[in-house]
């Protein structure tokens, strides 16, 4: 009996031994399995390619969070120990930048080319230029706005200086300040010719034309909001509305300012009607029969993104290519290419932060080929990124030095 127990015992630690051995086995496989997949720095690798520049700033304390004066004093005190390296000045440069002192970024990039120039190329600040002065001149500006902003904090034209700050670089932050300045001064007319014409630009047309309304509401002599009008009916379909601003504007032509060019633009944009409609008639009929054959075979990926491209360009419906893109996605996310078509929706949109990422991910899955067709507009779409983050004060050091990255092992 004694001897059953004894056994039984050390049967149960064997299997406890056995179960813990599994179980640890488990653990470092799954940590392993999630090094290869979800890497420290996937950011940086995406995009600096193991530069050494970044090899050097990722070997800081706490580099990820570091704030441009740490950066610029840890930079400086290795300088003055003697001996910096090319890297040391760049990252001084990079530092004094985030700061708005293009002086000091210039002069450290100089001192940089010296140290570097027998080693290697020297440092191209050609290609720095555009976007370090833009960078510069959006931060500098923004400073004055946000002065302002601290003794006129209902200033409906601030607002809209924003706004026009914002609009190249980050069009849904644009929209929400000039949506501020028309909240605060309901007849601002730049402001709603602004709006609107980003609207468009977001293939947002029923928006566009709200304040295409309210713009003739407050100038009724103006012939623009019924050309854009009719303009922006016709090009999602409505043609009832175009033609029906047509009719309203040709009652009213007498009254407006340069009648004359108005009724030539807008007769010719009425003429063009029946072709239009015929033209949206057969890309309906196309969207129609790929959506047959997405019902019979639900994980057609290229069916899919056929019907994005169709509602994209031909219907100019953004919302439901929006929803075939995202529906590739789910089939296969690691196909680059609906991920190429999300990021221009997204950039159409106007969310250039979701867009960059987008678009890094398709050239990275996407090969040499593709990379090579899409890195002059991966890096765009980078620097907006950078502007906009720094304008909403969520700009991180480590994204610029990242950028600089790019160049620096050419």
């Amino acid at each position: 009996m004694r001897r059953d127990n004894i056994f039984k015992t050390v049967s149960n630690c064997g299997m406890l031994n056995f179960k813990y051995i599994v179980a640890a086995a488990l653990f470092i496989f799954l940590i392993t399995a999630a090094a290869i997949v979800f890497p420290l720095r996937p950011a940086a690798a995406a995009v600096n390619g193991g530069s050494i520049l970044y090899q050097k700033f990722s070997r800081l304390d706490n580099y990820m969070d570091i704030t441009a004066s740490s950066l610029a004093a840890t930079m400086e005190a290795e300088i003055k120990k003697g001996s910096p390296t090319a890297e040391t000045y760049v990252l001084l440069a990079i530092a004094k930048l985030a700061s708005s002192d293009v002086e000091s970024f210039v002069r450290n990039i100089k001192k940089a080319n010296k140290v570097r120039y027998y080693k290697f190329k020297p440092h191209p600040l050609s290609k720095y230029e555009p976007f370090v002065n833009r960078f510069v001149n959006v931060l500098r500006t923004m400073r004055e706005i946000d002065n302002r902003f601290e003794i006129y904090p209902n200033s409906s034209m601030l607002y809209y200086q924003s706004a026009l700050l914002c609009a190249d670089f980050n069009r849904k932050l644009a929209i929400y300040n000039l949506q501020r300045a028309i909240r605060l001064n309901r007849d601002f007319l730049d402001a709603h010719l602004k709006i609107a014409e980003l609207y468009e630009q977001c293939m947002d047309y029923n928006r566009a034309i709200e304040h295409w309304k309210l713009i003739m509401e407050i100038r009724p002599y103006d012939f623009r909001p019924y050309y854009k009008i009719c303009h922006l009916s016709s090009k999602f379909g409505n043609f009832t509305i175009a033609r029906g601003i047509y009719e309203l504007g040709m009652r009213k032509k007498m009254t407006l300012h340069e009648h004359k060019e108005f009724q030539e633009v807008i007769t010719s944009l009425v003429d063009e009607f029946p072709r239009l409609k015929s033209e949206r008639e057969v890309q309906s009929e196309k969207i129609l029969k790929l959506k047959e054959v997405v019902q019979a075979d639900p994980l057609n990926i290229d069916a899919l993104l056929e019907i994005t491209e169709t509602y994209l360009s031909g219907l100019y419906d953004i919302k439901s290519a929006e929803q075939a893109c995202v529906k590739a996605i789910h089939i296969d996310q690691l196909n680059y290419k609906p991920h190429l078509l999300y990021s221009k929706i997204l950039e159409a949109f106007g969310d250039t932060d979701k867009a960059y990422f987008e678009l890094l991910f398709a050239v990275t899955e996407g090969g040499p080929a593709i990379k090579a067709a899409y890195l002059n507009e991966l890096t765009d779409l980078y620097e907006r990124k950078l502007i906009s983050d720094m304008v909403e004060k969520k700009l991180k050091i480590n994204e610029l030095v990242d950028y600089f990255c790019v160049y620096y092992n050419e």
